[in-house]
């Protein structure tokens, strides 16, 4: 959650209006209109993750995107969401109709498809170490019970990618569509693949600093080459129509 906090707080001033589609339980919503002074309205379509945000006192609605009708607002944020709706053209094209003058499009997703053998093997055996040192407990259903659980790492995330994947919008899908409304104006590699260890790890005092550690990790691997950064982050603004 901080860095998708970090990265929203950053590309928007203080008293901005952002729109967040898929708030899950509104705790980066909470965030930035807590500690960052955002005007946050957060969409999501479930109501038991919206009533969560609610409890958070966030300005939270249960919403189906693109059919949302709205205010605009100074930005709109996709956290990790853009990647599930089923509408991506109509998805984007509800975005640019929402942006008020100057706003932004910002997006946190992953490009599912460039993870490699590298990658993937180097987080079941950061797993590995977790375990023997106790901080992973069983959680069925999580990838990374299912890298724990098979002794050919690889095999084990693709057959989680083809089941949980096949509903899921691709990066080399969605950024032509970004690209065909959008100016951008940064794209960011980052870690991604920290995520996963979070639902199996022990929520005990120093839970925080071994996943920071994990991300740290991951992020100077990436950096040196030796793994695959599968996380993006974009900025993007509304093209320009040509002047006649």
């Amino acid at each position: 959650m901080g860095e998708t906090v970090r990265f929203l707080a950053g590309a928007l001033r203080a008293g901005a209006e952002l729109l967040e589609v898929g708030c899950g339980d509104g705790r980066v919503a909470a965030e930035l209109a807590n500690r960052h002074g955002l005007r946050v309205r957060a969409l999501d379509a479930d109501p038991e993750q919206v009533a969560l945000a609610q409890q958070r006192g966030v300005d939270a609605a249960v919403a189906d995107w693109p059919d949302y009708d709205g205010a605009p607002a100074d930005a709109i944020a996709f956290t990790r969401s853009l990647h599930h709706l089923a509408d991506l053209a109509g998805s984007l094209d509800r975005a640019a109709a929402l942006l008020k003058p100057g706003g932004c499009l910002l997006i946190e997703d992953f490009a599912l498809e460039d993870a490699d053998a590298r990658l993937v093997n180097w987080l079941a055996r950061w797993l590995r170490e977790a375990g023997q040192a106790g901080w992973i407990e069983a959680a069925p259903g999580e990838l990374a019970s299912a890298l724990l659980d098979s002794a050919d790492s690889w095999r084990a995330w693709r057959a989680w990618r083809d089941e949980h994947g096949e509903d899921l919008h691709p990066m080399s899908r969605m950024l032509p569509e970004i690209n065909a409304r959008f100016s951008l104006q940064r794209l960011e590699a980052v870690p991604y693949l920290y995520r996963y260890a979070v639902p199996v790890l022990r929520q005990r005092h120093g839970a925080a600093d071994i996943l920071q550690g994990l991300l740290r990790e991951e992020a100077k691997l990436g950096g040196d080459g030796v793994i695959t950064l599968i996380g993006r982050r974009m900025l993007a603004r509304l093209r320009q129509a040509p002047e006649s």
